[in-house]
Order: C-alpha cells, then sequence, then structure tokens
C-alpha cells in the first residue's frame, strides 16, 4: 500500500473483484466496500488502521497509518 503514511488517498493494487475492510487500532470495523485499489481516508482521523482485502477465498491484511 503506498503512500505510507496517507494523507487523502490510499492506493493498493487491485484485480477489482474482491472486498474492502478497515478497521482501526481497536479493532472496529470503520469501513467496507468493493475493492478498487483505493480509497478516500482523508475524514479518518489520524491513526494506526488495518486494512482487509479479500478476493474469493483469499484474504490480504496489512497495515497503514493515517496523518
Amino acid at each position: 500500500v503506498w503512500p505510507q503514511p496517507v494523507h487523502d488517498v490510499l492506493n493498493w493494487r487491485s484485480t477489482g473483484a474482491g472486498t474492502v475492510r478497515v478497521h482501526d487500532a481497536q479493532g472496529r470495523l470503520v469501513f467496507t466496500g468493493p475493492d478498487q485499489g483505493r480509497l478516500n481516508v482523508s475524514t479518518m482521523p489520524a491513526g494506526l488502521y488495518h486494512l482487509q482485502v479479500t478476493q474469493g477465498t483469499r484474504v490480504k491484511w496489512t497495515r497503514f497509518l493515517k496523518r
């Protein structure tokens, strides 16, 4: 995922055929939607987040820092 840290738009490689979930550092779900390879995070508070991308039976997790 890039850029790190992110201010406005987070990007990642995507096939466009999946689902995205974002959890905050406390594990609360703060976003869910289709995998488009990018996400506008400008309205999220600063902090550490976990990005989950599900494509079929494959699930990938990564972290990102919102500033």
